[in-house]
């Protein structure tokens, strides 16, 4: 996300930032700040945000990308943050490919179980192989998305920053299973962008 949002598609609360400061108890304005960093560079984007909160389906960042012979693995870090529990904000974060979700988190993995307070996971990065999106005869474009927020409420908002995405010809993190319903997609995708290192 060095070039800001360029090549993205954006919508609700999202932002590049070069720093990310959350309040640690929304009670209590005296209770200090957790302070976050990019994973990488010197950007990285917000998607939602503790005062305006927003569902999870309206905050997202997302991206066209027409996948090539090399292009074997999409790579991207997270930090998820939460003032929710469990059983809301389930998921809190979602990453999809062409609908299909590949990656979640949600309130009730993380933190006390308290509302209000911040809880947060801290960077984590991913790789999600994307190589049986590749044909050779019929280029294939897939449409890659981070949403964030409130799912089953409107209360405590959850989100993510996002950081480090790229494609490459092999992984760069810890890889994420290959979900069973992927394994049956075909090829008639839709989309026209190249996914820009961030």
């Amino acid at each position: 996300f060095e070039s800001d949002f360029s090549g993205w598609t954006t919508g609700g609360n999202t932002a590049i930032v070069t720093a990310y400061n959350l309040i640690r108890d929304l009670n209590d304005n005296t209770s200090g700040t957790e302070s976050f960093a990019p994973f990488e560079g010197d950007k990285m984007a917000a998607i939602s945000d503790p005062t305006l909160g927003g569902s999870l389906w309206s905050n997202y960042v997302l991206q066209d990308l027409t996948v090539g012979p090399d292009d074997n693995y999409l790579n991207f870090a997270y930090n998820f943050w939460t003032y929710d529990e469990a059983p809301f904000d389930d998921p809190g974060l979602l990453v999809e490919i062409n609908g299909r979700t590949w990656f979640t988190a949600k309130a009730g993995d993380i933190g006390d179980g308290q509302t209000e307070t911040l809880d947060f996971t801290g960077w984590n990065a991913l790789s999600i192989p994307i190589a049986q999106y590749y044909d050779p005869v019929r280029p294939a474009s897939i449409r890659i998305s981070f949403n964030a927020g409130n799912t089953g409420d409107a209360q405590f908002p959850s989100g993510a920053l996002i950081d480090g995405t790229s494609v490459s010809q092999s992984n760069a993190f810890p890889v994420v299973p290959v979900p069973t319903t992927a394994l049956l997609l075909g090829s008639a995708l839709v989309g026209v962008i190249g996914l820009r290192a961030n």
